[in-house]
């Protein structure tokens, strides 16, 4: 009788072990079905900083970002109208010792930075106009991967800017002369070239009977 017992519970042992490695196997099976479902948009890490920006929605859904190092974390659901300019296009244009900066558009001329920064619990949004990976129809130069130069809210007009510092977010406002004023007025079709050197900005115009103006300020953040 004892004979023929010890094979069957042998047996069952061994049946019982591999239903539960069959049920081990499903989970593991479901685990890998809805990382595939995560829909990444940005993942970059640097200098001990990262930066994820990803959807586990069908589509790309509602985005989601963390970022942070090895001592910080912040996780933002980017759910909102403020957040509609982060596109499949979108992309992180210049990274700082405490920021990754995203530049999304709207349109022709219409340009949005979005910065994660470590400290930061939620990104800043603000309109952009040239920063360090700038391409367009303004020649700009810069000696400062930190710096970028913004929309001066106060002033919409094409005749004053203000530069960033984008880690601190220290401003300098640049005016440019009211006789520099022509076509729509915006920056883009006032301004021809503008070089960042040595803590030094210089703003050109182009004159229709080839001179060239030039404004030069040195630049103070605060």
């Amino acid at each position: 009788m004892n004979k023929i017992l010890i094979p069957f519970i042998i047996l069952s042992f061994f049946l019982s072990n591999q239903k539960d490695k069959n049920l081990n196997f499903v989970e593991i099976n479901e685990k890998v079905k809805e990382k595939e479902e995560v829909v990444s948009l940005i993942d970059t890490v640097s200098n001990g900083k990262f930066l994820k920006i990803y959807s586990i929605e069908k589509g790309r859904g509602s985005l989601i970002a963390e970022y942070g190092n090895k001592k910080i974390k912040h996780k933002v659901s980017l759910r909102g109208e403020k957040y509609r300019l982060l596109r499949a296009s979108s992309s992180v244009e210049w990274i700082t010792e405490k920021s990754f900066s995203v530049v999304g558009g709207c349109g022709s001329g219409c340009k949005y930075v979005m910065i994660f920064n470590i400290d930061s619990k939620e990104p800043l949004i603000e309109e952009a106009l040239y920063y360090p990976k700038y391409e367009g129809q303004t020649s700009f130069e810069t000696d400062n991967r930190n710096l970028y130069i913004a929309v001066n809210k106060k002033n919409k007009d094409g005749l004053s800017f203000v530069i960033v510092d984008t880690d601190s977010q220290k401003r300098d406002i640049i005016s440019l002369p009211k006789k520099w004023n022509r076509d729509l007025g915006t920056i883009f079709s006032v301004v021809d070239k503008i070089k960042i050197k040595n803590s030094k900005i210089d703003v050109y115009q182009n004159q229709e009977n080839g001179e060239i103006k030039k404004v030069s300020k040195k630049i103070v953040l605060k």
